[in-house]
């Protein structure tokens, strides 16, 4: 009994000596782990305190701000998974190293996942008037969650990734391109990281598999391609959530057999290289970077005209005319895929660009639109720049 008021004090001394480095210590914009933008301390107004905006606004920036954060979610992690927890911060603990990031019925968006559909509809509609018929294709593609799932803990119960899938597919039913079929097929394969939400070159492959299978145009087979696999360790977006000890993931990089030259322009000449590939970002915690230098909001790749992967026996096309591909982050690492069938391959982030994209398919002389989104993404961001030109 007698050593009960040390034990108060104790406690009093460790919250008073965090809630004096949270006031002291300047704010952090950015998890370098977590890899995005932290809130920050909100401004107070009457409105937002009567409301209760304020105080809930503020318990998220003290979480957000908390000291030694990436400890502290080392330690719960630890601590749920000693208590036999299968998940943690929305990401499954699942079976062969995997983490694998949870989705549930919250993550979309109803109304805009409808309206991204009759964006899409109308989009497609008034692309094909210009490209001919059959010339745009859309494909979704389902996060491992959804295709993984004999790695899941068991009773693990997710968004129906499916279902929002088959929707796009009846509303665009030429145009849907169906890579969660293929991926299923391979799913003993390392068609997913096991530390990041993104699908791996190995996934991308396939899914290029089922592009071509849609367009009609021959895929390169895999004799044609030179695999790297560079000397770095990559532990993703989903293993910054929880930071648990397991392996890292290795980054693949397909290469033509026979070498082709290409112009990558980002951004209107921001910057100009001949490689698709950004390999600085393999010596950053953002690995997968790698691919077309990451998120842009425009890239145009130029191939060599005349040049063949002669090795392989697939000649490239100099009267194959110019793709535009609009994606999110999925895309990057099948672009390099795409590009060696097309004479140019523009790409286009809406998140970043507001462009008139029907004018744009026209100056360029697109002949084929690829509209390329993670399913969840595709059901919970507006696409409403798809068809508003600014």
């Amino acid at each position: 009994m007698k050593r009960y008021p040390w034990t108060v004090v104790a406690v009093f001394a460790v919250i008073a000596g965090i809630s004096l480095v949270s006031l002291l210590k300047p704010p952090v914009y950015y998890s370098e782990h977590e890899r995005r933008f932290l809130a920050q301390k909100p401004q107070w107004k009457i409105s937002d305190i009567l409301s209760g905006d304020f105080t809930g606004d503020y318990e998220v920036y003290l979480t957000d701000q908390f000291p030694f954060r990436d400890a502290w979610i080392s330690l719960r992690t630890a601590a749920e998974r000693v208590l036999g927890k299968k998940e943690s911060n929305g990401v499954y603990l699942a079976d062969d190293g995997y983490l694998i990031e949870r989705h549930t019925r919250e993550d979309m968006d109803e109304t805009v996942f409808r309206e991204n559909i009759e964006r899409t509809a109308r989009f497609v509609k008034q692309a094909e008037e210009i490209t001919g018929k059959g010339k745009v294709k859309i494909m979704l593609i389902p996060s491992a969650d959804s295709i993984l799932t004999d790695k899941l803990p068991a009773f693990a119960v997710g968004l129906d990734q499916s279902e929002l899938m088959s929707r796009v597919r009846q509303a665009l039913p030429d145009q849907y391109v169906d890579a969660a079929s293929i991926l299923r097929k391979h799913r003993e394969e390392e068609i997913y990281y096991r530390t990041d939400h993104h699908w791996t070159t190995l996934g991308a492959w396939y899914g290029y598999q089922a592009w071509a299978q849609e367009t009609g145009i021959p895929a390169w087979p895999a004799e044609a391609w030179h695999v790297e696999e560079p000397d770095y360790d990559f532990y993703g977006t989903v293993y910054s959530k929880v930071h648990v000890k397991v392996p890292p993931d290795r980054i693949q990089i397909y290469i033509p057999a026979e070498e082709i030259s290409y112009e990558v322009n980002y951004n209107g000449g921001e910057r100009i290289t001949g490689s698709l590939y950004a390999y600085d970002k393999l010596g950053t915690r953002d690995g997968y970077e790698v691919f077309l230098n990451g998120n842009q909001p425009l890239v145009k790749i130029t191939r060599s005209k005349g040049e063949a992967a002669a090795g392989a026996g697939m000649q490239t096309n100099d009267t194959a005319g110019n793709l535009l591909v609009i994606k999110d982050s999925y895309a990057n690492c099948m672009i390099p895929f795409l590009v060696n069938h097309f004479n140019e391959t523009h790409v286009m982030d809406l998140r970043y660009l507001w462009p008139d994209i029907p004018a744009y398919i026209r100056e360029n002389d697109i002949t084929d639109v690829l509209i390329l989104y993670q399913t969840v993404r595709y059901s919970n961001s507006s696409l409403y720049r798809l068809e508003h030109g600014k």
